[in-house]
C-alpha cells in the first residue's frame, strides 16, 4: 500500500480546475488498495467542490499547518493573536494587499477588498468563501496571502520575525512583492508526519508529488518524490521521477509508471 500526497495548483488542478482523469486516477488507486491524500498551501476554506470532486482519503492544507482525516483534526497551527497584530502592521506599513487565510474563511478589510479582487485574475474560487470584517486584528490565521506590497515579500517577512518566512504565492504570483507568509515550523511534510503517526505508516511509503518551493520538503523525504516538468528547480532536482502538468494530465502518467494504476 502506497500513501499518495498531491499538491493541489500546479500538480493536481490547472489554474483551479481539475482533470476529470486525475479525479478518476485518484479513484482507481483508491480501488487498488493505496490511500490517496491531498496535500495543499490553501486552507482547508479554499478547497471547493472542484477541488474535493475525488473522495480523498485526508487533506493537509495551509502548507502543512491543518491536517483532517474524517471528522478528526489532527493538527491545527496558527498565528497568536500578537504575531497576527504585528504582521499586520508591517503590512499596512508598506500599502500591503492581503487575505488571511483561516481554516474556516479566508478573510480582509473592506478597505481592501476591491483591490484584492482586483488582483486575483486566477484561482478566483478562492474568493467564493471570502469574509469582509472591520478588524483582521483578532483572527489567528494559518497563513497570509500577500498579492501586494511596497517591499519585497521577503524583506517583509523578516521585518515581522523569526517567526514566520517568505515563500512564492502558490494561488497568485505576481513577483517578489506578492506571496505568502507562512509559519516557520510548518511545512508539508511536517503534516504529512501527523498523518503518518495517524495511521502508522513510514515515510517510505509515501509518493509526494508537488510543483512549487513549498513541496520541496515533501518530495526530498517522501519514498518517491514526483515532480512536475517547469515547476521548482529544487523540487524537480530533489524528485525520482518528474511528469507533465495538469493540462498533460501528468499524474495519470506518474500513477501508471508507479504501478498505482493500470
Amino acid at each position: 500500500m502506497k500513501f499518495v500526497f498531491l499538491d493541489f495548483d500546479g500538480t493536481y488542478a490547472e489554474d483551479g480546475h481539475v482533470p476529470a482523469e486525475h479525479v478518476a486516477a485518484v479513484g482507481a488507486a483508491q480501488r487498488n488498495g493505496h490511500k490517496v491524500f491531498l496535500c495543499t498551501g490553501r486552507p482547508l476554506s479554499g478547497l471547493g467542490p472542484r477541488a474535493l470532486q475525488a473522495n480523498f482519503d485526508g487533506l493537509v492544507c495551509a502548507a502543512g499547518g491543518y491536517v483532517q482525516i474524517g471528522g478528526t483534526v489532527l493538527r491545527d497551527q496558527r498565528y497568536s493573536e500578537a504575531l497576527t497584530r504585528r504582521a499586520l502592521e508591517v503590512l499596512d506599513r508598506y500599502e500591503g494587499v492581503y487575505i488571511l487565510e483561516h481554516p474556516e474563511y479566508v478573510c480582509c478589510t473592506a478597505s481592501g477588498e476591491a483591490r484584492l479582487r482586483e488582483l486575483f485574475r486566477t484561482h478566483t474560487d478562492m474568493l467564493d468563501r471570502l469574509k469582509v470584517v472591520d478588524s483582521l486584528a483578532t483572527v489567528r490565521p494559518s497563513k497570509i496571502t500577500v498579492l501586494f506590497s511596497d517591499r519585497p515579500i521577503r524583506e517583509v517577512a523578516a521585518e515581522i520575525g523569526p517567526e514566520v518566512r517568505a515563500m512564492p504565492g502558490s494561488v497568485e504570483d505576481l513577483g517578489t512583492v506578492s506571496g505568502e507568509l507562512q509559519l516557520s515550523v510548518v511545512d508539508k511534510f511536517g503534516g504529512i508526519e501527523a498523518v503518518l503517526a495517524h495511521i502508522g505508516a513510514s515515510p517510505e511509503a509515501v509518493v509526494a508529488c508537488g510543483d512549487g518551493l513549498n513541496d520541496l520538503e515533501m518530495v526530498e523525504r517522501a519514498g518517491t518524490g514526483v515532480a512536475i516538468a517547469g515547476g521548482n528547480p529544487d523540487v524537480i532536482a530533489a524528485a525520482d521521477i518528474v511528469v507533465p502538468g495538469p493540462r498533460e494530465l501528468g499524474l495519470v502518467t506518474a500513477f501508471r509508471q508507479l504501478g498505482l494504476i493500470e
